[in-house]
């Protein structure tokens, strides 16, 4: 018979071979935790240079693309040390839209080239879950950006909205950015992440097409001896206007406010669901439209008024709110960079191009 000494020491021994079980357990539980804010955190990093990357593709410097590119490694770190990616990690390629997949080409000059594919290494240290014998894990994430183009069948609203009011939601206070500013790849970023209600702007529908920042201003953008009619069926079915950079769009004579909220409310409706009424009520499937966005005007006002398009915005809509006579009506969403969400076409012109990380 086992004597109660004896029974001590085998209690002992089970205890410890337990607690060495449940430690490595627990540590198995912790390292698997970190091992996924790293992989999050490295991902962030492959956006960053692959968005990096293709923008100089789209202003035309391919060959810079690889330097751009690794330029942003260093300002995404994980766990505070920096990733690894060589230049060889940064390849130039053919993304097709169709099929999404992504062919690397031989040379940064090849004709075809319109997408950047980044792939970040970084190698973490095990902490508790080393009882097993694991030291160190390689995590790896990969990121494709694409240039592709808005097309004239990319669903306009008749609407324009200045590009100082995205220039302010980026750079705040209102002003820092003239709009002479052109978009860099850390801003495509930024807006790819946008929400509601953090990056919350609220548009004017005001009378008049008064010109200042965060004013809606009523555009033609189909038949202009439409009437009412145009304004309304381009705020539900959209328009097919062929619209670009440097394109002068014609302002609309109409304020638009009483048409704007009831056509708005029913592609709400077909979009996901609305809640509330016609006079305030809130777009719950957030359906995004085409926005122009607007640098400079001919100052007239009315419908001799002109806008000269800057970029063709990606505008997610959140709710309405309808005005008085001293307030104008509020459209109330958040800009978003992605524009795969309308069409995103491989045709160069006679269109709007644009950046999205497509995979």
């Amino acid at each position: 018979m086992m004597d109660r000494t004896s029974r001590r020491g085998a209690t002992i021994v089970l205890v410890a071979i337990l607690m060495t079980v449940i430690i490595g357990f627990a540590g198995v539980a912790i390292d698997l935790s970190r091992l996924y804010v790293m992989r999050a955190q490295l991902q962030t990093t492959a956006d960053a240079t692959a968005v990096a990357g293709i923008v100089e593709v789209k202003d035309k410097r391919p060959t810079n693309a690889p330097t751009a590119a690794l330029a942003y490694v260093p300002l995404n770190t994980v766990e505070r040390q920096a990733p690894t990616m060589a230049a060889g990690n940064v390849e130039g390629g053919s993304w097709d839209f169709a099929t999404n997949t992504f062919t690397p080409l031989a040379s940064w000059t090849d004709p075809a080239l319109n997408a950047v594919r980044t792939t970040a290494s970084y190698t973490g240290a095990y902490t508790l879950a080393g009882v097993f014998g694991a030291t160190t894990k390689l995590v790896q994430a990969r990121a494709i950006a694409a240039l592709g183009f808005v097309s004239a069948t990319s669903c306009l609203r008749p609407w324009a909205v200045s590009y100082q009011t995205l220039l302010n939601t980026l750079y705040p206070p209102a002003g820092t950015k003239a709009p002479s500013y052109n978009l860099t790849a850390q801003d495509v970023q930024t807006l790819s992440a946008m929400s509601y209600p953090s990056s919350a702007i609220t548009l004017l529908a005001s009378s008049n097409d008064p010109l200042t920042p965060g004013n809606i201003d009523a555009v033609q953008v189909l038949d202009p001896w439409n009437g009412n009619a145009s304004y309304k069926s381009a705020i539900s079915s959209c328009s097919n206007m062929d619209i670009g950079p440097g394109t002068w769009l014609n302002g609309d004579t109409g304020e638009g406010g009483g048409q704007t909220k009831g056509s708005l409310f029913d592609f709400c409706a077909a979009n996901g669901g609305t809640s509330g009424n016609k006079q305030s009520f809130t777009c719950l499937g957030q359906p995004k439209i085409k926005l122009a966005m607007w640098d400079s005007s001919n100052l007239a006002p009315g419908g001799n008024l002109q806008l000269r398009v800057k970029y063709v915005g990606v505008f997610a809509i959140v709710s309405f709110q309808d005005g008085s006579a001293k307030t104008p009506d509020q459209v109330t969403g958040y800009f978003s960079s992605m524009a795969t969400s309308g069409q995103f076409s491989t045709n160069p012109t006679p269109i709007t191009g644009s950046i999205a990380l497509v995979q």
